[in-house]
Parts: structure tokens; C-alpha cells; sequence
């Protein structure tokens, strides 16, 4: 249980501020997209604001900034609430927040740029660079105990090596750490491992995870492995490549008005003032360089901290970290069946890596592999591999660094997965479909791919009017009586995705089309994913960059392929237009799942082609039905 001695304590530990970097560089900026050009839904991320707004409205928290990227561009940003309570001011996005312990990852990249330029291996003692942790020994309940290993660095860096807080708990070990006054803001790096190394570890290394000190003695660590100050090293080897002009050690005094209010929970509910930003210890430079909780940084900063892990450790052409570096942060450092642990509960599925934890969980798709860390006053950033985002949240709360997790969680899981819906995804389209003349206007509809929407049955035979595309106008001839439909092929028999994009504002875009469709995955098995995807990505991301209503389709069958092979060329390529359409929330027609669906029912596929990768009419007509579910016809006596 944490006292209010012990918050007092800890806010004084880590109100850790000193080197400042004030020169105003002007560089490149991360661009910005649309929610649809990264392939999120704008009307999920539009929830952001709200919900933070409503946190705001409750007085759980002051004021907040949040932030999201995809692909590199930026897809959200929104304030709420004010920076300064007391004086009225509200939240600016240039807002100066204390990031607390979210300079630990930012400590944990200065030392890996380091273990890139050979000075460490992550198995090196510890005391092979800091002498004052040889002969360490272990508290136990019978006395202490010599260590069965030196810690390494590895344990150094994932919590695991027995060292402790001593702000978190009241352990005999917890008690020496405070009565040596190891996080004292006056002492000198070099003194706080001095008094640190003779005081025993909690535990044997490499059996536990306990949040603690060991990334403040990296700041040492790298003292002496660079023989250079620590604020020094941060500056020149991290904040002036990334341009992160307003994060250090504390606040200078031009900056004063930028600088957030801190708050935390009152005890009859809401919040009062915690931190004075007018009187604060971050406007003073501390002789203490906390690697583990001491800087202040902007959500513009921080986002390019983050996109550039996101990046495999390079921004703006700046590499920080080799790839395989960043990969080796993000991996669980920790023994077989631990997890990361606050106090009695125990975080099953949050391993911990290299100064960042991370995620071990599979589920769901979109967080798989992500990677995180929180400061103390509720700052949080997270990073998505899998889905290639970032999120970033800034606020200025004490001590509740999980009450904005979920929420975001939740939305951006949403945004990233929830595809789009037949019902009302072309309802634009349709509306304009049952206009009567004079008031309606041609629809073009463009079907982009390869021999099958070209109509190839029997090659070199071109069957049009079997094809789906001229049935597909057909049907919604039918459906739409009064309306003007251009269904346009763009396909090329024997063409793959690479050449379709390359042609595609050309061919594609000139005819301003009101709706694609993209079916390319049949030709596509010899590029292999890769290369395919980036082009049917550059396709989609044009296609909305004018506007224009996307349907991707997943190939027809081959009859050499094995279907119900997960490994098989045909299904990966099929599995990735589905994973398409969610992520950029598009129209998906499922050719293949469609063509299996009549193989359960006891249809043979040869009855479906009209030779062994090209079917037939009524293969055609398959593909039909599931497009003509995109058009759902008016209601009766809309036409």
C-alpha cells in the first residue's frame, strides 16, 4: 500500500528535470492522411474525442491530447479540457507535459545505440562496467545471500534483476534504498550507484519481475560506456536527429506558459492541484539525470520518438537503431512464466523487453506483438507492429496511468477491424441509382483485374456477356430501372497487380469512376505477398484519395489449388484482400469462399469452370450474387 509519504516521496523522485533543448529547429514534420487514406474508420476514431471529453466532464482527468498514426501519417489528433485548471488555460497542441517514466524507453534506446556500436553485450555483468555492484548479495527471510550470477544487463533492462523502487513498497530492501536516499534529486549519477551498489537485491537475478531503479543506473551505464554526460548523450545522439526540440530535463523559463498543471485525485472525488507549473521542481535543472522518470516532453515529440521505433529505429533518414535492435527491445525478455507484476496482480500476457513492455497475447490480430509504456502522471504511448500505428495519450493525472488505456484500446480495434458493411456502404451510390431523369446522372462502375473480369473462359476465347461484369450490370439494371450505369472493364488478361497499379490513375482514375472493383489475386500467386500488397494498397489508397467507393474481390478458384490449405499460394492471397478490405474498411466480395460454399453444397467445381483457373458462366453468376450485395435495391416506391 502505497502512503502518502510514499506519493510525496515518489513525486519528488521524479520530478527529476535538467537538460532542456530550446533551439527551435524547423524540419520535416509527420504528414497527415484521412482516417480512410491509412484504412481506419473515420467513425471510429471519431469516438476519441468524446470519450476523452467525457473523462474531462467527470473531473477524472484535467485536459488530454491523443494522438494516432498509421503508415506513418498522422490519422487523428484531438485536444480536450485545459492544461492549467487554475488559470484557465486550455490544452494546446505544443502543451509541455512531465512524461515521467516514459523516459524509460527513451534511456533504453540512448543504451542500445550502444550495444549497435559493439560496447556490451546484453550478457555482460553489469558490474563489468560499474564496479560497485560486484559481490552483490540477496535479501532473504534467513539474511543475505550471495547471488548465484552477477546481473546482467538483460535483467538490468527488463526489470528482472532484483534491484527495487523503494518508493513502491516497504521491504527491508525498500527501507535502505530510502534511508541511502537513492533517488535524491541532488545526488550525481555516479553517487546514486555509489550508494546503491552495496544494498541488497530483492531477489535472485533473473527470477522476477520488479518494477525499480535499474533504469536510472542505465543513465550510469552509459556515462561510462560513452564517457559522456548523460543529458549530453540524449542530446546529441537522440533529441537533435529526431528533432525533439522541447524535451529534456526541465522546463526553461520561456517556456513557462506551455507548461501543464499536474494533477491528482482529491479525497471527496474529482482533482486538485498536485504540481504548480508556476513553481515547479521541473523549472529547475536537477543535478540528478533520471533516465527513469525525470523528462518532460510534447505529444509532437514523443509521437516522433515513437514512430521511429515504429520505423525499425530510423526518421527522416535518421537511423537511430539497427532494425534488428528495435526487433530485440520488443521481444519478452522475461523467464518462462513471469509476467510483469504490480503487487499482488499478476499482468498474464505482459511480458517485458528491453525498457518497454510488451504484449504475448495473440489476440486480437490488430495488437499482436505491441509494445508500450505509461508515466506516472497517465501518459501512455503504445506501438502496433502488426497494424503498423501508434497511439499517444497525454495527460497531466497522478498515479492512474490505466484510465484511458482501455477506452482507446477498444476504439482503435474498432477502427482497425471492422470492415465495411453491405448495407450501407454504397448507400451514396444507390441513392444516386434511383434518381429518375432529369435529376439523375451517369454511375460509372470500373472492374480493374486480370482475365476473369475481362472474361476469358477458354483462352483465348473472350465470353463478355457471361463475365460478371456485364451481369453485374444487368442486375442492377434490374434493380434500378431509371438509372444510367457504365460498368467499364479495365482488365487485361494474364495482368497482375503490379501492372494494374501502375496503370491505374491512368486508366482507372481518368474515368472518375463512382465505384472499383479490384480483382487481381488469381495472377497475382507469382509475385508473392509482399509485392502484392504494396500494390493493391498504392490501388486503394488512390482509389480514396478521390473519393471513390472500393470493392475488393478474392480470387476464383484454380482447380490445382488445394482449398482448404491454409499454406496454398491461392488461399494466402485470398486471406490477404480480406485483410485488406477490414483494414482499409472497403467492400469485400468473397469469390472464393462463395465458389466453397457451392463445393459444400455438393456442387463440383468443374461444374463452375470452364477450364481449370477460369470458370464458367455460373461461376460467373457466383461472383455476381455476392457483388449485387453491395447494391441493396430501394425500398418499394422509392423509384
Amino acid at each position: 500500500m502505497l502512503t502518502r509519504h510514499h506519493l510525496r516521496l515518489l513525486a519528488s523522485v521524479l520530478l527529476l528535470p535538467s537538460l532542456f533543448l530550446t533551439g527551435q529547429v524547423t524540419g520535416s514534420e509527420l504528414p497527415h492522411a484521412t482516417p480512410l487514406e491509412v484504412g481506419l474508420s473515420a467513425e471510429s476514431l471519431a469516438k476519441i474525442q468524446p470519450t476523452m471529453q467525457a473523462f474531462v466532464d467527470r473531473d477524472q482527468i484535467a485536459g488530454a491530447i491523443t494522438v494516432v498514426t498509421r503508415h506513418g501519417k498522422i490519422a487523428h489528433t484531438s485536444m480536450v479540457g485545459a492544461r492549467d485548471r487554475e488559470r484557465g488555460l486550455p490544452m494546446t497542441e505544443d502543451a509541455i507535459f512531465r512524461i515521467y517514466s516514459m523516459s524509460k524507453p527513451i534511456t533504453g534506446v540512448a543504451l542500445m545505440t550502444l550495444f549497435d556500436e559493439g560496447k556490451f553485450q546484453l550478457e555482460d555483468p553489469v558490474c563489468r562496467y560499474l564496479p560497485e555492484f560486484k559481490n552483490q548479495r540477496v535479501h532473504t527471510p534467513a539474511g543475505e545471500m550471495p547471488v548465484e550470477h552477477d546481473m546482467t544487463i538483460r535483467e538490468l533492462m527488463s526489470h528482472s534483476g532484483g534491484l527495487t523502487y523503494g518508493v513502491f513498497g516497504n521491504s527491508p530492501v525498500d527501507q535502505q534504498y530510502r534511508a541511502a536516499k537513492i533517488l535524491d534529486r541532488d545526488l550525481p549519477l555516479v553517487e546514486m550507484v555509489r550508494r546503491l551498489g552495496p544494498i541488497p537485491l530483492e531477489f535472485q537475478p533473473g527470477t522476477r519481475w520488479l518494477y525499480s531503479v535499474s533504469v536510472d543506473v542505465q543513465g550510469r551505464l552509459i556515462e561510462v560506456l560513452s564517457g559522456m554526460p548523460f543529458d549530453r548523450f540524449l542530446r546529441e545522439r537522440l533529441f537533435t536527429p529526431l528533432e525533439m526540440r522541447d524535451t529534456g530535463f526541465f522546463v526553461p523559463t520561456n517556456q513557462v506558459d506551455r507548461f501543464t498543471a499536474c494533477y491528482q485525485a482529491s479525497a471527496n472525488g474529482g482533482l486538485t492541484l498536485q504540481d504548480d507549473p508556476t513553481n515547479s521542481a521541473f523549472l529547475r535543472e536537477p543535478v540528478f539525470k533520471s533516465g527513469g522518470g525525470g523528462l518532460v516532453s510534447t505529444s509532437r515529440d514523443y509521437l516522433r520518438f515513437a514512430q521511429m521505433l515504429l520505423n525499425g529505429g530510423e526518421l527522416d533518414g535518421h537511423r537511430i537503431l539497427e532494425r534488428s535492435t528495435v526487433e530485440l527491445m520488443r521481444r519478452n525478455h522475461l523467464p518462462e512464466g513471469v509476467w510483469v507484476q504490480w503487487g499482488p496482480l499478476v499482468a498474464r500476457g505482459t511480458g517485458f523487453g528491453l525498457d518497454v513492455a510488451v504484449r504475448t497475447e495473440t489476440e486480437p490480430a490488430a495488437r499482436r506483438n505491441a509494445f508500450w509504456w505509461t508515466g506516472m502522471a497517465t501518459t501512455r504511448f503504445c506501438v502496433w507492429p502488426e497494424a503498423d500505428l501508434v497511439v499517444l495519450s497525454m495527460t497531466q493525472r497522478i498515479m492512474d496511468s490505466g484510465i484511458l488505456t482501455d477506452p482507446l484500446t477498444d476504439i482503435l480495434v474498432e477502427a482497425i477491424e471492422t470492415p465495411a458493411d453491405p448495407a450501407d456502404y454504397l448507400s451514396g451510390v444507390c441513392a444516386e441509382l434511383t434518381r429518375c431523369w432529369p435529376t439523375n446522372r451517369t454511375i460509372n462502375l470500373v472492374c480493374h483485374g486480370h482475365s476473369v473480369p475481362a472474361g476469358y473462359f477458354k483462352t483465348p476465347r473472350v465470353d463478355t456477356f457471361n463475365a460478371y461484369p456485364y451481369l453485374l450490370h444487368r442486375g442492377l439494371k434490374e434493380r434500378f430501372p431509371h438509372a444510367v450505369i457504365n460498368v467499364i472493364v479495365t482488365a487485361i488478361g494474364g495482368e497482375n497487380s503490379e501492372s494494374g497499379a501502375q496503370r491505374f490513375e491512368r486508366d482507372v482514375l481518368a474515368l472518375r469512376p463512382d465505384v472499383v472493383l479490384i480483382d487481381y489475386s488469381l495472377n497475382d500467386r507469382g509475385l508473392g505477398l509482399e509485392r502484392t500488397e504494396a500494390a493493391w494498397r498504392s490501388m486503394i489508397t488512390q482509389a480514396a484519395g478521390h473519393g471513390i467507393k472500393v470493392i475488393l474481390l478474392t480470387p476464383t478458384p484454380d482447380q490445382r489449388a488445394d482449398l482448404e490449405d491454409p499454406d496454398d499460394p491461392l488461399v494466402q492471397h485470398a486471406d490477404q484482400v480480406r485483410t485488406l478490405a477490414g483494414e482499409f474498411h472497403v467492400g469485400l466480395v468473397d469469390s472464393l469462399a462463395a465458389f466453397k460454399r457451392a463445393m459444400q453444397g455438393g456442387r463440383p467445381l468443374t461444374d463452375l469452370m470452364s477450364q481449370v483457373n477460369h470458370p464458367n458462366r455460373a461461376g460467373h453468376e457466383l461472383v455476381t450474387e455476392e457483388l449485387l450485395r453491395w447494391f441493396p435495391p430501394p425500398a418499394a416506391g422509392s423509384q
